[in-house]
């Protein structure tokens, strides 16, 4: 067998190409222990590459056999401390992260609370939490709704979003003014369940039983430069 000299070439070095930011998994960029529940690809809105990302800490699958009325709101849910992070997707860094708290949050459920793309026989599926809309009437569908169940048929809810004046995901307050009384709330009952009557508008007359004769109408707009939802409520004794 004849060898052939090496004499006189030139060996080349190894090339190791390093991994792209943008090619690395997001679960690489949050806690060990979280739970990627959701993401949306937010660039349009942002003008740059972002995604949202709802994910959990400490997060357990809860299938719940038994059924009640926070069965509309809940279905199967993780339950968790949640939070929801803007993500530089072409660096790959976290831009903020925003706290949600320990909640509960469907990932099998009936369309009622949440939207559902592709709802099974019994009118349920996986929910799209991270369905956005413009509900604050800025001309950008850029917030979302979370559920927290009450009482049958009565279901608090807050709004998030991102905002792209600051490059944030945001939690939206309320303020409620009731006669001579103004204070602040995160989330009101049985209005932001329903489709505003135009973006960041809501006008609504509701009943909620339970022992109760009494009947609430709620007007609710979006001042946005003050970056608040105001809702007027008033409280109507005794009839419908």
């Amino acid at each position: 067998m004849r060898w052939t000299s090496l004499k006189g070439l030139a060996i080349l070095p190894l090339l190791v190409v390093p991994t792209r930011a943008a090619d690395r998994p997001l679960e690489t960029l949050l806690p060990s222990n979280a739970q990627i529940l959701e993401t949306k690809d937010i660039s349009t809105i942002a003008g740059k590459p972002r995604t949202l990302v709802l994910w959990m800490t400490g997060a357990v699958k809860v299938h719940d056999r038994d059924e009640y009325c926070g069965t509309s709101v809940y279905g199967d849910y993780w339950r968790g401390n949640a939070k929801l992070s803007v993500i530089d997707s072409s660096a790959q860094h976290v831009v903020n992260t925003l706290g949600l708290g320990d909640v509960d949050l469907p990932f099998y459920v009936k369309g009622y609370y949440y939207h559902i793309d592709r709802p099974d026989q019994a009118h349920k599926g996986k929910p799209d939490i991270l369905h956005l809309s413009d509900l604050t009437g800025e001309g950008r569908a850029a917030q979302f709704r979370i559920f927290e169940y009450e009482a049958c048929g009565i279901a608090a809810a807050r709004i998030y979003g991102y905002r792209p004046q600051t490059d944030r995901a945001v939690a939206y307050d309320v303020e409620v003014r009731e006669r001579n009384h103004t204070h602040r709330e995160q989330n009101i009952d049985n209005v932001f369940d329903r489709d505003p009557v135009k973006p960041g508008y809501w006008d609504i007359t509701w009943k909620p039983g339970h022992g109760s004769d009494d009947t609430y109408h709620d007007i609710v707009h979006f001042d946005a430069k003050r970056q608040i939802f105001v809702d007027r409520h008033v409280t109507i004794k005794g009839r419908f």
